[in-house]
C-alpha cells in the first residue's frame, strides 16, 4: 500500500476510535448522572418515607383517638399506638380479622364505595365509640375511633344528678306546702297544732338548708376550691371533740361511745375537714344504731398511714350496696327509713382522697358496719 494511503487509513481509524471513545465517555458520564439522579431520588424517597413515618407516629401520639389507614381492599396499612393497644398487631390484616367488628367492616366497605366521609356509633369490647372515616386519594381511607363511653357516662350522671336533686327537693317542699295549707285552713286557731306544724316546717327548712350546704361543699371540693391545710394533728383529740358533739344524741338512745386511740397518735391532716368526715360517720352510726347499741372509734398506725375506723352495731349494709354507698345521693334502706341527703359519704370520700388516702366500708348484714379511712402518718 502506498505510504500516504496507509497513513490516511490509520488517521481515519484513529479518528473513529477517538469518536467512539468520546461517545462511550459521554454515555458513561450520562449513566453516572442518571445513576446519581436515581440515587438521589432513592435517598429523597427514603427521607420522604422516613418523614412520613415520623409524621404518622407524631400524629398517632398527639391524638387521643384510635387511628387506622386502610387500603382499597379494606386491609390495615398503618395503625397508631392506641389502635395496637386496643386490637393488637393488626397491620396487614383485613379490618374484620383485626377488629372482629362487623360494624366497623360494614362502615369501611360503605365508606370505600362512596368515597365520602362517614360517621357512625359502634360498640367495641362493651364500650361506645364514635367512628369516623375520611377518603384518601389512593382509594383508601382513614378510620378514627373516639371512645365516648365516658362522655355517655357523664351524661347519665348529669341526668341522674338532676333527677336526684328534683327528688330531694320535692319531698320537703311538698311537706311544707301541705303544712302551710293546713295552717291557712284554720289550724292556726289551735295553738298546740300550729306550734307542732311550725316545728315540722322548721325541720323541713333545715333539711333543705343542709342539702344546699352539702351541694355547695361537694361542688367546691370537686372543683378544688376548698384547699386542704395539712398539719400535724392529734387524732385522739380530734375524735374526742366529735364524740362530745354526738354524746347527747347517743345518751338519748342509751348508746355506748367507745374511743380506742393511743395518745399522741399523729396524722398529717386538715383538722377541720377530717372533723367533717368523722362527724358524718358518727352521725350515721348514731342514727342507724338501735337503742343500747355500741359505737366505736379506733385508730392504728400501719406503715406510712394511720387507719381510722368507725364501727356500729346496727343492721349492717347489704353486700350489693358496699361499692355504691360513696356515690352522690345513693342511700341504703337498711330497713330503718332514716332521712338524709345522700351526700355526706360522697363528701367524706372526696376529703379523704384529697389527703391521699382512701375510704371504704365493711359490713355483714345484721352485724353492724365499719367505715375505715387512711391518712398519712406524721
Amino acid at each position: 500500500m502506498v505510504p500516504w494511503v496507509a497513513a490516511g487509513v490509520a488517521a481515519i481509524a484513529l479518528a473513529v476510535l477517538a469518536w467512539r471513545l468520546h461517545a462511550a465517555r459521554q454515555a458513561w458520564l450520562q449513566t453516572r448522572r442518571e445513576l446519581a439522579a436515581a440515587q438521589q431520588d432513592l435517598e429523597d424517597s427514603r427521607a420522604h418515607a422516613q418523614a412520613l413515618s415520623v409524621w404518622q407516629s407524631s400524629v398517632g401520639l398527639a391524638v387521643e383517638d384510635v387511628l387506622l389507614t386502610l387500603d382499597a381492599e379494606s386491609h390495615v396499612a398503618w395503625a397508631n399506638g392506641k389502635a395496637v393497644k386496643l386490637f393488637g398487631d393488626l397491620v396487614g390484616k383485613s379490618l374484620i380479622e383485626a377488629t372482629r367488628s362487623y360494624e366497623l367492616e360494614t362502615l369501611a366497605i360503605e365508606a370505600l364505595r362512596s368515597a365520602e366521609p362517614m360517621n357512625r356509633s359502634v360498640t367495641l369490647n362493651g364500650l361506645a365509640y364514635a367512628a369516623r372515616t375520611a377518603p384518601m386519594a389512593a382509594n383508601g381511607l382513614v378510620l378514627a375511633l373516639q371512645d365516648v363511653s365516658e362522655v355517655q357516662r357523664l351524661g347519665r350522671a348529669r341526668r341522674d344528678f338532676v333527677a336526684n336533686i328534683s327528688h330531694e327537693l320535692r319531698t320537703p317542699l311538698a311537706s311544707i306546702r301541705l303544712l302551710v295549707d293546713t295552717l291557712q285552713s284554720g289550724a292556726l286557731a289551735d295553738q298546740k297544732i300550729a306550734s307542732d306544724m311550725l316545728s315540722k316546717i322548721g325541720f323541713e327548712v333545715d333539711a333543705l338548708s343542709q342539702l344546699a350546704r352539702e351541694l355547695l361543699d361537694l361542688a367546691m371540693i370537686e372543683s378544688g376550691q376548698m384547699p386542704l391545710k395539712l398539719e400535724e394533728t392529734d387524732l385522739r383529740n380530734l375524735v374526742q371533740a366529735q364524740i362530745e358533739r354526738f354524746m347527747p344524741q347517743a345518751q338519748q338512745k342509751q348508746q355506748r361511745l367507745i374511743v380506742d386511740i393511743a395518745p399522741a397518735t399523729c396524722a398529717l391532716a386538715d383538722a377541720e375537714m377530717i372533723g367533717r368526715v368523722l362527724s358524718n360517720l358518727l352521725h350515721n352510726a348514731v342514727k342507724f344504731t338501735p337503742a343500747e347499741g355500741q359505737i366505736g372509734v379506733s385508730a392504728r398506725v400501719e406503715g406510712e398511714n394511720v387507719i381510722v375506723a368507725v364501727s356500729d352495731t346496727g343492721p349492717g349494709i347489704p353486700p350489693e350496696s358496699l361499692s355504691r354507698i360513696f356515690e352522690r345521693f345513693y342511700k341504703v334502706d337498711r330497713a330503718r327509713g332514716q332521712s338524709g341527703t345522700g351526700l355526706g359519704l360522697a363528701i367524706a370520700r372526696h376529703i379523704v382522697e384529697g389527703h391521699g388516702g382512701r375510704i371504704w366500708a365493711e359490713s355483714t348484714p345484721g352485724h353492724g358496719a365499719t367505715f375505715r379511712f387512711t391518712l398519712p402518718v406524721c
